[in-house]
C-alpha cells in the first residue's frame, strides 16, 4: 500500500487533494502514529505468547524426563541426550523469533521515519527533512532481504522526490527579466531559510548555487556591463514586499536632465541585494563562484578600458582604482570574497606600469627573503644559466667559451645599460634601491657560477677568476646608486631643515613653530623612506644606508646649532624640545621600524635593537646631536664633569665647540672661565 493510499485511507473525504495543510498534515501524522503504536503492540504480544508458550513444552518435557529417569534402573544415556537436543532446538527457536523481533522493531522505527520524512516534506520543513533523510540506513537488513531491498527503495525514492523539490523551489527562487531598456531580478524569500540548509545537508547546495551564478553572470550582470554607458544606469531602484524582493534598473536615459548612477554604485547595491535576499546564510559558498566570474567581467568590460583611457594620468588612475577596489571591499564585507582579490592586482599592476615604465620591469617582487630583487634580474639570471648550460652542450670548446663571456655582458647590461625608466627615475628610493639589489644579486651569482658548472671548469673553460672583474663592476654599480640615491635623500631633507632658519628667534611664536613643523616634517620624510627600502634592501644595507641619512641630517642640525653665537634659558629649553624627537626618533623612523613595545616577541625586540645599533654605528652625527642636546639643559658644573669623565670628547664634540657652547649659553662669570679653562 502506497502513502497516497493511506493517506486517502485517513483523512475525511472532504480533504482537498490539491495539498496539505498544517492541521491536517499534524492530524495525518498523529493517526499514523496511532496505528504504527497499534501494529507493534499486536505484533509484540504475538511474539510474547510464541516464547511463553515455548518455555512451557521445554518445562514440561524436562520434567517428564526427570520423572522418567527416577523411574528408570538402567543406563540414563539415551533419555538425557533426547533431553539435551530437544533443549538445544527451543533454544534455537527463541533465538530466531528475537532475530526476528529485532528485524521487526528495525523495520517498524525505519517506517516511523519514513512517516516522519513524508510529513515534513509535505508541510514545507525542508531542513528537518534533509536531516530525517540523512538519519535513513544506509544498508538493509540482512535478515529479511526482499523487505529490506523494498525499504532501501522507498528510502531513494524518497531522497529523489527531496532533491527534486529543493531544485525545482531554487529555480523558481529567481527570476531575470532583460528587456531593455528595462532589467529586474525578482528574488521570493519564501522557505529560504529551509530550502539551502536543507540542500547542503544533502550535498546539492554547490550544484544548485553553481547553476543560479551562471543564471545571474549571463542575464544580470552582463547586460549591466555590457550594455550602459560609461556612468552606469539611469535609474536604479530596489523594492522589499513580504514574500518577493524585486531590483531593477534601466540602462537608457528618459530625457537629458536624467542623472546616471555609477556602475561601481550599482553592483555594491546588487551585491547587497544578492547577500540579504538570494544568497543569505551561504555567501562564502556563493561568492567562491560569483566572485571570480563578476570580477572578471568587470575587468573585462569597464577596469580595462578605464585605465587604458588615464594610464598616463596618475591622479584619474588612483581614482579608478579606488572605485573598483571599493567594490571588492563590499564584497569582502558582505561576506562573498577576501580582500584583496583580483581587481585589486589588477588595480596595482596598472599603477606599476605607470610608476616603472611600460614594461613594468619592477612590478612585481619575485624574490622574497633577505632582500628583494625585480623581475627583470630573475629573468636575467635565469637567461644566464640557460646560457652555460647550452655552453656544457656545446660541442666545440670555442663555443663554450664564447657563451661564458656572454654570461658576462649580459650581467653587465644590468648596471652599465639600464633602461630607459631608470635613468629618468634612479632617485626615486624604491627604485634606486631595487636596482642596487639587483646589481647585488647578480655580482653573487657570478661569483658562485664557476663552482655550480664544474664540467666547464674541469675543461679549463670557466675558471673561478672568469667572472671576478664583472662582478667587481656590479657591485660598484650597487654602491653608486645607494649613493646617488642618499645623496638626493639627504638633499632632500636640508631643504626641509631651512625652514628651521637656523633655530633662532625660538621665543617668536612662528619661528617656534616653524622649527618644530621642520622637525616634524624630516621625521615624516624619514619614516616614509624606511619604509620604502625595508621591503627591499637586506638588513644590513638598509641600516647602513639609513644611518648615513639620519648622519647627515643630525650634522646639518648640530652645525645650526653651533652657529648659534647666543642661546638664552627660555630659548635653550625650546630648542631641547624642538629636537628632542630628532635624537630618539631619527632611527627608528629611516629603517621602517615602529618602537618596540613591551609585549613583542624577543626575537622582534632582538631584531629591533641589532637594527638600530647598526645604523647608530654608522651615524657618530646622531650622537653628537645627543651631547648638544644634554648640554642645552645641563647645568654648568654637570657639563664640567662630563667633560673630566672624556664625554664629549668621545661623542665628537671637539674642545673649541664645546667651550663655544659654554659661552653661548652661560653668562661671563668665574665658574665658567675655569670650565673653559678645562675645556
Amino acid at each position: 500500500m502506497t502513502t497516497h493510499d493511506t493517506v486517502a485511507m485517513l483523512l475525511p473525504g472532504s480533504a482537498p487533494n490539491d495539498g496539505l495543510s498544517g492541521n491536517v498534515a499534524q492530524l495525518f501524522s498523529d493517526r499514523l502514529a496511532h496505528r504504527r503504536d497499534a501494529l507493534l503492540q499486536s505484533l509484540y504480544a504475538q511474539l510474547q505468547g510464541a516464547a511463553s508458550s515455548h518455555d512451557q513444552a521445554g518445562a514440561q518435557a524436562t520434567q517428564q524426563l526427570l520423572v522418567a529417569q527416577q523411574g528408570l534402573t538402567g543406563t540414563p544415556q539415551e533419555p538425557l541426550l533426547t533431553l539435551a537436543a530437544t533443549h538445544q532446538d527451543l533454544v534455537t527457536q527463541r533465538l530466531a523469533h528475537e532475530e526476528a523481533l529485532q528485524v521487526l522493531r528495525q523495520q517498524a522505527a525505519l517506517q516511523a521515519q519514513l512517516t516522519e520524512f513524508d510529513a515534513l516534506l509535505a508541510s514545507g520543513a525542508w531542513k528537518q527533512a534533509a536531516e530525517a533523510a540523512a538519519a535513513f540506513p544506509k544498508t538493509g537488513c540482512p535478515a529479511l532481504s526482499e523487505e529490506a531491498a523494498h525499504v532501501q527503495q522507498a528510502c531513494q525514492q524518497r531522497l529523489d522526490l527531496l532533491e527534486q523539490t529543493l531544485q525545482q523551489h531554487a529555480s523558481a527562487s529567481i527570476r531575470i527579466s532583460a528587456q531593455a531598456p528595462s532589467h529586474s531580478i525578482t528574488v521570493s524569500r519564501l522557505q529560504a531559510d529551509q530550502l539551502w540548509p536543507a540542500m547542503a545537508s544533502i550535498g546539492t547546495l554547490h550544484s544548485s548555487v553553481a547553476t543560479l551564478v551562471e543564471e545571474l553572470t549571463d542575464k544580470l550582470f552582463q547586460p549591466l556591463l555590457s550594455s550602459v554607458g560609461d556612468t552606469g544606469p539611469a535609474q536604479v531602484q530596489a523594492s522589499d514586499a513580504r514574500e518577493t524582493a524585486v531590483f531593477e534598473w534601466v540602462s537608457e536615459r528618459e530625457d537629458a536632465s536624467t542623472e546616471s548612477a555609477m556602475i561601481e554604485d550599482v553592483l555594491c547595491k546588487c551585491l547587497h541585494f544578492l547577500a540579504d535576499h538570494l544568497f543569505k546564510g551561504i555567501a562564502a559558498e556563493a561568492g567562491a563562484q560569483l566572485w571570480p566570474a563578476l570580477s572578471q567581467l568587470y575587468t573585462q568590460h569597464r577596469l580595462q578600458a578605464q585605465c587604458e583611457a588615464v594610464k598616463a594620468d596618475l591622479g584619474a588612475l588612483q581614482q579608478v582604482a579606488a572605485a573598483a577596489e571599493a567594490i571588492e571591499k563590499e564584497a569582502a564585507a558582505l561576506g562573498f570574497y577576501t580582500f584583496p582579490g583580483p581587481i585589486h592586482t589588477f588595480c596595482q599592476a596598472a599603477l606599476h606600469i605607470l610608476n616603472w615604465g611600460s614594461e613594468g620591469e619592477e612590478a612585481s617582487l619575485l624574490a622574497r627573503g633577505q632582500y628583494s630583487i625585480s623581475a627583470g634580474c630573475q629573468a636575467l639570471l635565469a637567461l644566464m644559466h640557460t646560457i652555460l648550460e647550452r655552453a656544457c652542450l656545446a660541442g666545440s670548446s670555442s663555443v663554450a667559451q664564447a657563451l661564458c663571456a656572454a654570461v658576462s655582458d649580459a650581467a653587465l647590461l644590468k648596471c652599465l645599460l639600464p633602461p630607459e625608466v631608470h635613468a629618468r627615475q634612479l632617485q626615486v628610493p624604491h627604485v634606486a634601491a631595487l636596482h642596487a639589489m639587483d646589481c647585488q644579486h647578480l655580482a653573487q651569482h657570478l661569483l658562485l657560477m664557476p663552482h655550480c658548472y664544474q664540467h666547464l671548469t674541469q675543461k679549463k673553460i670557466l675558471t673561478s677568476l672568469h667572472y671576478h672583474g664583472p662582478a667587481q663592476q656590479l657591485q660598484q654599480a650597487t654602491h653608486a646608486c645607494l649613493t646617488q640615491m642618499e645623496r638626493q635623500q639627504v638633499q632632500e631633507l636640508g631643504q626641509l631643515l631651512e625652514a628651521a632658519r637656523g633655530f633662532r628667534r625660538l621665543h617668536e611664536a612662528q619661528a617656534g613653530i616653524a622649527a618644530r613643523r621642520a622637525i616634524a616634517r624630516v621625521l615624516h620624510t624619514l619614516s616614509r623612506l624606511g619604509n620604502a627600502l625595508k621591503g627591499v634592501l637586506d638588513l644590513r644595507t638598509h641600516a647602513a644606508v639609513a644611518g648615513r641619512i639620519v648622519d647627515a641630517v643630525c650634522g646639518m642640525t648640530a652645525g645650526s646649532i653651533l652657529a648659534m653665537q647666543s642661546i638664552g634659558s627660555e630659548e635653550s629649553e625650546d630648542l631641547a624640545r624642538i629636537i628632542a624627537p630628532l635624537t630618539t626618533d631619527a632611527v627608528p623612523s629611516a629603517l621602517g621600524f615602529p618602537q618596540a613595545s613591551a609585549t613583542a616577541p624577543a626575537a622582534a625586540k632582538g631584531l629591533h635593537a641589532a637594527a638600530v645599533s647598526s645604523a647608530e654605528a654608522h651615524a657618530p652625527q646622531l650622537l653628537r646631536l645627543k651631547e648638544l642636546h644634554f648640554m642645552l639643559t645641563a647645568r654648568l658644573i654637570e657639563i664640567r664633569d662630563w667633560s673630566r669623565a672624556g664625554r664629549l670628547r668621545a661623542s665628537g664634540l671637539a674642545p673649541h665647540e664645546s667651550a663655544h657652547m659654554v659661552r653661548a649659553l652661560f653668562e661671563d662669570t668665574e665658574n665658567r672661565r675655569r670650565t673653559l679653562e678645562e675645556l
